[in-house]
C-alpha cells in the first residue's frame, strides 16, 4: 500500500514517493472486483447515518466478534478496520453506510 502515499519518510526526512498512484487511478483499477453476495441472514447489520453512530458501531462489532470467539487482538483489529471504513464512507461517501458481518 506504499503506492497510496504521496510522500515517504527517508533518513533525510519526507520525500516525494516515485511510486505514488493517485486515489482515483488506484480505485479505478479495482471497480470490477466482484464481491460474493452476503448470506441471507447475517449476525450484524447496522445502518449508520452520521459520525455519532460510530460509538454504536464499535460496541456492536466488538460484541459480534466476541460472540464469534475472536481473540482479543483480532477483535480490536476488526473493530478498528470496520470503524475506519465506515468513517470514510460517512465522510467521503453518501450516508447511510451499511455495515454487515457474518462468519
Amino acid at each position: 500500500m506504499r503506492s497510496l502515499h504521496n510522500y515517504v519518510l527517508t533518513a533525510a526526512g519526507p520525500a516525494p514517493n516515485p511510486d505514488y498512484v493517485p486515489p482515483a487511478d488506484y480505485l479505478a483499477g479495482r471497480n470490477e472486483i466482484a464481491l460474493e453476495p452476503p448470506p441471507p441472514v447475517v449476525g450484524l447489520d447496522l445502518r449508520l447515518l452520521d459520525l455519532q453512530d460510530l460509538t454504536t458501531l464499535r460496541t456492536a462489532v466488538l460484541t459480534w466478534a466476541g460472540a464469534h470467539q475472536f481473540a482479543a487482538t483480532a477483535a480490536r483489529d476488526v473493530v478498528d478496520a470496520t470503524t475506519e471504513v465506515a468513517t470514510n464512507g460517512l465522510v467521503h461517501g453518501a450516508p447511510p453506510v451499511r455495515v454487515r458481518g457474518w462468519r
